[in-house]
Formats: structure tokens, sequence, C-alpha cells
């Protein structure tokens, strides 16, 4: 996913990873690639699923992630850092801030489980995001 050449990302501005109307899925870091793995599954079941890329967080693009989940009314983070204090938790603050009352589900975050990561690769995969888990978050935020 690394662009050959020379590549410039403009600091504090997110990129919209794919467009869509049900439900906003910001995306930390290496999650992306869960965020848009699920995007293509639950496509296959006429969700649609707009994928945001932060790209960085100091400074963080608020105004584009707030202006999707009004949109949406739905938000979903996703990141491979612990649940208890990832950035997740800031990102879905931010969005109650400045978007409340446009709220159609409660905002939700997929994290990696409060563990320290393992080494043995079974229990890493057991410990990160995976896509399913990803989906049934979002199906159940869709259902709300």
């Amino acid at each position: 996913m690394v662009p050959s050449g020379d590549h410039l990302v403009p600091i504090g501005k997110a990129a919209v990873q794919r467009a869509g109307r049900d439900l906003t899925l910001v995306s930390v870091g290496a999650a992306l690639l869960t965020a848009l793995a699920a995007a293509e599954l639950l496509a296959a079941e006429g969700v649609d699923l707009e994928v945001i890329d932060p790209r960085t967080l100091a400074p963080l693009d608020v105004p584009t992630i707030v202006q999707s989940v009004a949109e949406t009314g739905r938000l979903v983070t996703v990141e491979e850092a612990p649940i208890t204090h990832g950035f997740g938790s800031e990102i879905v603050a931010r969005v109650c801030e400045r978007a409340f009352s446009t709220r159609r589900a409660a905002r939700r975050r997929v994290a990696a489980v409060d563990v320290p990561i393992p080494h043995n690769g079974a229990l890493e995969r057991a410990a990160l995001p995976r896509v399913d888990r990803l989906a049934d978050t979002i199906r159940a935020t869709l259902r709300a």
C-alpha cells in the first residue's frame, strides 16, 4: 500500500478511502486494512460504509470526520491499540462534542483486547481486531 516514488501526505488532512452513506468507519493506523476488508465484506450485504483514514492524529482532521458522521449518523472506530486509552476514544469524544444531535446509534469502538500484545501468532490474531468482529460491530450499530 506504499506508493512508489515521491509521495507527500498533507499533515492534518484525513483521506476518505471509501465514500459511503450508511456508517462512518474511522480507522487508525494499520487497522485501515481491516476497515477496508470489512467494507468490502459488508458491501456484498448492501451496506455502504464511508471509510476515513485520519493519516495524522496530531493534528486530527476533526471537520472531515464530523461532516461524515453528520451525514451517516453512525460512527465506529477501529484500531490495533488496546481499547482502554486508545485513540478511538478521542475520536468518539470529539464527534460527540461537535455532532451529538446527529446520532442515530451509539458510537462504538473496535480495538485490541486489554492485554499486552502476545508474540505468539495465534494469540496475537486473537488479541487484535479482526474483520469478522468489526463487521459484527458494524451490523449491530446499523440495527440499533
